[in-house]
């Protein structure tokens, strides 16, 4: 397509070719600074290999790092309304949060409180080694399984529904008739069973004692804990059948991880008053006899829940956001270098942009031609980036799993991670472009066209605002 519109040869004057190209259609033009960027890049290899090595190594340690702040304090549970979920906790002075309470605790708060709906728990697999059931089924190998013993609803409060056959209910955990029932994951039945529906009624070993798989939870669901992917869940009440020398049921300890869902309007400080109350109502309970004064001083907490249990978030939040910060910085730095070296090369481009001004170009579209390079630029860092986002996650999970207490993280990128990441690239490209778009010649600046706009536009940055005040026109 001609780019002078309607002019067969191309205008005659400078005026008229101005004219021409400001009724260029938007999006051809753009497509055209973009092509003219992608020959710059391809001219100075050197420079775009530099620029594209630090974007990527910037961008890369912010996408790894807000991924795993991303899946352990923003990722909600993918429950119903998580938002309305708040976590019960207590704490010794100085020391970190605790969610284990005693099923006594646990059935005086359900029967006491104004603020909750309804209260929930579980309490983790016993294991040696972790938290995992030893599973053994019919043509399957033994293998350790991550699950817990929960309350009878659990799965109605949180709003889970299954994917196949029902879910524990109030009437599996009756405890003087317990229900050897069971529930998998659907990841679980997937890889496991290959995902065949002769699976309900199934019996499988637990820890040596039969059950009946009766259901499976709902595809993306597998609990509420971060540190873990549950795959298999029992009724409390059937702890006692498979632990009886250490029944939680009769247990004044603290093993009974709870959260509750708020009422309707309902804030979480409200909430917060009340249970503080009646937490110190259960202390007579549980230290009878005088006990350890170490129960009188535990101090009562809550926190919103919708994003899971918190020890993790406790263990790891405030390390994950000073990285954060410290990757930010590094970020910044790339930037501010990368916008130094678009300056140098600004100055010896500086004749090829006042030759463009003198064809007619304006201001604005030398700015857009700028910071489409720019842009154009820090996209291809961040591609090069995501790579590098990939392993740098996969070396902080390494760490994260060999420390004295592993915790198993499951990173995988959603539409925040996505959207994140867009976001940095296009936000770097135009924070490091403004600086040589700041230092372009003006535009046509005057009445006079011709030879004079060119001589204008030569001279070197910034002296045409210099010498404004001296003249209303440049030349």
């Amino acid at each position: 397509m001609n780019p002078w519109g309607r002019f067969p040869t191309g205008p005659a004057t400078p005026k008229a070719r101005a004219s021409a190209m400001r009724h260029q259609h938007p999006v051809e033009t753009l497509w055209q600074d973009v092509r003219y960027a992608l020959r710059a890049m391809r001219r100075s290899p050197g420079f775009t290999s530099i620029a594209v090595l630090s974007l990527a190594l910037g961008t890369g340690a912010n996408t790894a790092i807000f991924s795993l702040i991303d899946t352990v304090m923003l990722r909600a549970v993918p429950v119903s309304h998580p938002e309305q979920l708040a976590e019960l906790l207590h704490r010794f002075p100085g020391e970190p949060h605790l969610n284990g309470f005693s099923w006594g605790s646990y059935r005086y708060f359900l029967a006491r409180n104004h603020v909750f709906s309804d209260v929930i728990g579980d309490v983790r697999a016993p294991s040696p080694r972790g938290s995992s059931f030893t599973v053994r089924a019919e043509g399957l190998a033994s293998e350790s399984v991550d699950g817990a013993f929960v309350t009878g609803n659990f799965f109605p409060v949180l709003g889970v529904r299954p994917a196949l056959g029902r879910l524990i209910g109030p009437e599996d955990d009756r405890i003087q008739a317990p229900g050897s029932v069971a529930v998998v994951s659907w990841l679980w039945w997937k890889n496991r069973f290959n995902a065949d529906p002769a699976i309900l009624g199934k019996q499988i070993l637990v820890n040596d004692l039969p059950v009946t798989i009766v259901g499976v939870a709902a595809r993306g669901f597998t609990g509420w804990r971060i540190e873990m992917k549950q795959n298999l869940w029992l009724p409390l009440a059937f702890q006692a059948t498979m632990q009886p020398a250490n029944n939680y049921l009769q247990s004044r300890g603290g093993d009974l991880a709870l959260v509750g869902r708020l009422k309707p309007g309902v804030r979480l400080e409200q909430a917060r008053a009340e249970m503080a109350i009646l937490y110190h109502q259960t202390v007579p309970q549980r230290r009878p006899g005088g006990g350890s004064p170490f129960q009188s001083v535990m101090r009562f907490e809550m926190e919103p829940a919708g994003a899971g249990l918190s020890g993790v978030r406790d263990r790891y939040g405030r390390p994950l956001a000073a990285l954060m910060a410290l990757v930010g910085v590094l970020l910044l730095i790339a930037c501010a270098n990368i916008a130094s070296l678009l300056l140098a090369r600004a100055t010896s481009r500086h004749r090829e942009m006042a030759l463009r001004v003198s064809l007619g170009a304006g201001r604005f579209r030398l700015v857009r031609q700028v910071l489409t390079e720019s842009v154009l630029l820090s996209a291809a860092g961040t591609v090069a980036g995501i790579a590098l986002a990939y392993a740098g996650t996969g070396i902080l999970l390494r760490i994260i799993r060999s420390g004295r207490n592993p915790i198993d993280l499951q990173v995988t990128p959603d539409l925040r991670l996505l959207l994140f990441t867009a976001a940095l690239s296009v936000f770097t490209g135009l924070l490091f472009g403004m600086a040589p778009a700041a230092r372009l010649p003006p535009g046509p600046c005057g009445p006079r066209e011709g030879p004079a706009t060119l001589r204008c536009a030569a001279s070197p940055p910034g002296a045409w605002w210099r010498s404004r005040w001296r003249s209303r026109w440049c030349c």
